[in-house]
């Protein structure tokens, strides 16, 4: 039993990896012009379903391994000519949260996930009705193509055996290996513990003034400083692990709303606490459909308007000191400051009288207040109160803030700052007219 626990874990994070590289190929392969660039992605697609299929496969997960099996189809109908459409995206991707919906299940995180055999049908029926369109390569009947699929599937399931060869070879020569979060996690807790004690041992060496204990003391000391950094780089992630998801969010969002937004992301490469992207996550997804949702205009308006009917998100990662910010800008219609003052009011927030005094500054907090909407009717995304009011408390709890600007016609930023760490701090320890003091350094 332990043996086969161990085998279900390792698949449950290789496959999470997997379907990580999956989801942000499909929102690429929908905006993807060229056939190379769309075969490429597919091909990805393909590759890593393949493998999913053969590991659930082996575990003996039927059901997972049926519903896997028909993504792998249609993605292989499509990588072989089929029109994409953003149906067959729309599918694939919820093959993914199903997927993930799955792996939870098996962690013992949740419930069984339902809807497990009518997706895959519905893949199935979209694999057969896209077999049956003309190829856009050639420009011929699609039988033809499905008749040389079939008699390709020997050579492709080698190729793909020898792939999965040559990637265990890889494994095995690679410098890495895999750790679960839980000892890191008790690592830095050890770390932090460690330092605390070197702290009162160098402070008692001290007083007792033994020449012996105070230079056993300071060599202690370098090694849990240098014990405490090699923690603290355990945690570390790139933040592209969490901006790699917000893709998704936004095509979503827009696809509900039916609108054209493209994002774009700068700052993927600077490393932040595991704890602190945890955090980020729901506020991150608050923010970009709040942004979609509200500040993005219709393609027809934005046409009117004088500018190009797709939308522009831009969520960029930044560093100030020992602060990671985050800013989310579009280029949508601007906040109306004239319709919060107005709801404000009906709401009961605020008076007439002090509504029309409220600065933009005063306006931009009332967005933060729970229970305050500038929207008469809830909908999927907005409308019940619930939204950036979450965002700033979290931040808050964080040790950071959340701050909005709007220029009306033109867009919003809306900008967190919270600290990159939650780890220990070192800090000059001093007293001044009675109060104690520290300064982190």
């Amino acid at each position: 039993m332990g043996e086969d626990r161990e085998l279900i874990e390792m698949f449950i994070e290789e496959t999470r990896e997997r379907l990580e590289a999956i989801e942000p190929a499909l929102v690429e392969l929908e905006r993807a012009e060229s056939a190379a660039e769309k075969e490429r992605l597919l091909n990805d697609v393909f590759r890593h379903l393949h493998s999913t299929k053969g590991s659930a496969g082996y575990l003996n997960l039927t059901d997972l391994v049926a519903l896997v099996h028909a993504a792998e189809q249609l993605a292989d109908v499509l990588r072989k000519g089929a029109p994409v459409v953003p149906e067959h995206v729309d599918l694939l991707l919820q093959t993914v949260s199903l997927t993930r919906a799955y792996l939870a299940h098996l962690a013992g995180q949740a419930e069984p996930p339902d809807g497990l055999a009518p997706l895959t049908e519905r893949l199935q029926l979209a694999a057969a009705s896209a077999t049956q369109r003309p190829a856009t390569t050639s420009g011929g009947p699609a039988e033809p193509a499905a008749a040389g699929a079939a008699g390709s599937e020997p050579a492709t399931e080698a190729e793909h055996r020898g792939e999965e060869l040559r990637a265990g070879d890889a494994e095995l020569a690679s410098s890495t290996v895999r750790v679960p979060v839980h000892v890191l996690d008790r690592l830095g807790r050890l770390a932090e513990e460690m330092l605390v004690t070197r702290n009162r041992i160098t402070a008692l060496a001290a007083n007792l003034q033994d020449g012996e204990l105070v230079g056993a003391s300071k060599k202690l000391s370098v090694m849990v400083s240098e014990l405490q950094d090699i923690a603290a780089l355990t945690r570390l992630q790139p933040i592209s692990s969490l901006f790699s998801q917000m893709p998704r969010v936004v095509r979503d969002a827009a696809r509900a709303t039916g609108k054209e937004v493209d994002l774009v992301i700068d700052g993927g490469r600077l490393e932040v606490d595991r704890r602190i992207l945890q955090e980020l996550r729901d506020p991150l997804v608050h923010i970009l459909r709040n942004a979609v949702d509200h500040g993005i205009e219709s393609p027809e308006r934005r046409i009117a308007f004088g500018k190009p009917s797709r939308g522009r998100i831009t969520l960029r990662a930044s560093r100030e000191g020992s602060n990671l910010v985050i800013e989310v800008s579009d280029d949508g219609k601007g906040i109306d400051y004239e319709a919060v003052r107005q709801k404000a009011v009906e709401r009961g927030f605020v008076s007439a009288r002090e509504a029309a005094t409220l600065t933009e500054a005063e306006l931009n907090a009332l967005l933060l207040r729970p229970g305050f909407s500038t929207r008469d009717q809830a909908t999927e995304l907005s409308g019940r109160g619930v939204g950036l009011d979450v965002v700033a408390v979290r931040m808050q709890e964080l040790g950071g803030n959340l701050t909005i600007s709007s220029v009306p016609g033109q867009g919003t930023t809306i900008r967190l700052v919270v600290p990159t760490s939650v780890s220990v701090m070192n800090t000059l320890v001093f007293t001044a007219r009675g109060y104690l003091l520290g300064i982190p350094y």
